[in-house]
């Protein structure tokens, strides 16, 4: 039965995406993080390479001060007119900010995104993104007085379930 789910489920995806040619510019906003985003066809109508900058904010609630580059792929599963729905995946930097430096952290981040191109304007439609990011960086402080030197070890993490709603303009 299992088997026939898959079998199934695979003539689905593989009979109507043909995604047509794309190039587009989002805007994803989520409660830690807002980007702006460029995307084009790679590798023939299926494969799409996506590009984001954005700020984030993920020890102080409601200051945006990290900044985070992605790059990445995308794999049209599904694909028609007006709904899309694609499996993406991706590296990039997330440069988190504190009180005394700036850290480097690489990024990556593998998903689903959802998105519905409107009927009536055939150009503007919305995306929902849902991903798991990993993220991880430990970085060493030093405090120091005429009396006393502390040396303190920190970890950094990403916020690893990410969903985001936003905005796709096509041209």
């Amino acid at each position: 039965m299992v088997k026939f789910a898959v079998v199934l489920c695979i003539a689905i995806f593989t009979q109507n995406s043909i995604a047509q040619t794309r190039s587009a510019a989002s805007l994803q906003m989520a409660v830690d993080h807002i980007e702006v985003g460029l995307e084009h066809n790679l590798v023939g109508k299926r494969v799409v390479g996506h590009l984001f900058a954005g700020i984030a904010n993920q020890n102080l609630p409601g200051v945006f001060r990290d900044y985070t580059f992605r790059i990445g792929a995308a794999y049209a599963a599904y694909s028609e007119s007006q709904n899309q729905i694609f499996v993406n995946g991706g590296l990039g930097v997330y440069f988190f900010k504190n009180e005394q430096n700036v850290i480097a952290m690489p990024m990556s981040d593998i998903g689903v995104r959802y998105s519905h191109t409107l009927k009536r304007f055939p150009k503007h439609g919305g995306l929902v993104q849902i991903s798991y990011r990993c993220g991880r960086a430990r970085y060493k402080q030093q405090f120091s007085s005429d009396v006393l030197d502390i040396f303190t070890m920190s970890d950094f993490r990403v916020t690893p379930l990410h969903i985001a709603i936003g905005y796709l303009f096509k041209f």
